[in-house]
């Protein structure tokens, strides 16, 4: 990893210290009258699952849950060894300490899309977007099926809310 993108992971995490509520609501399927699920009036084809975004999205919602909403910091730091880039780890862990007040975490979030990426340097990996209440957003990019980064969309230092916006466009919703 660059120098410059290690600097910005710094400035990120430390905005992050500085500055999500695990979802816990279920939905259920609309039934009929005699208990059974409504079937759809037009069915839509199945798709086979992306293993590599399931997976992307599922250390994202952890990112969110454990490491930015979590309050126990044995568990953030634990995930950090696990989840995160090792060369990036170390940068993580210093936020690992750090508890959010209820009113800075991220509530209900929610995977709202995820696509492949390719860094300048053609690095491949994908980006998750997370939505929470709020108008919240968060996109975690994972590369070797590690956490690397995470932008937000609530930066008060003018370089990261460009590489967000920059993050962001990669987006349809």
């Amino acid at each position: 990893m660059n120098k410059k993108a290690l600097a910005a992971a710094a400035l990120a995490l430390s905005l992050l210290v500085a500055g999500c509520s695990q979802n816990t609501g279920t939905t259920n399927p609309s039934s009929s009258a005699n208990g059974q699920p409504e079937a759809s009036a037009t069915p839509k084809p199945t798709k086979k699952p992306n293993k590599k975004w399931e997976e992307a999205q599922n250390l994202a919602l952890d990112h969110v849950n454990i490491y930015i909403n979590g309050d126990d910091v044995a568990e953030k730091q634990k995930y950090v060894e696990k989840s995160v880039n090792p060369e990036v780890a170390s940068l993580f862990l210093l936020g690992a300490a750090s508890i959010r007040k209820e009113e800075e975490k991220f509530k209900n979030p929610f995977v709202a899309e995820t696509v492949d990426f390719t860094g300048d340097n053609g690095a491949k990996g994908t980006l998750t977007l997370i939505k929470a209440e709020g108008d919240r957003e968060i996109i975690v990019l994972v590369m070797d099926a590690k956490v690397t980064f995470a932008f937000f969309n609530e930066n008060n230092n003018e370089e990261m809310q460009e590489n967000y916006e920059k993050m962001r466009a990669n987006f349809k919703n």
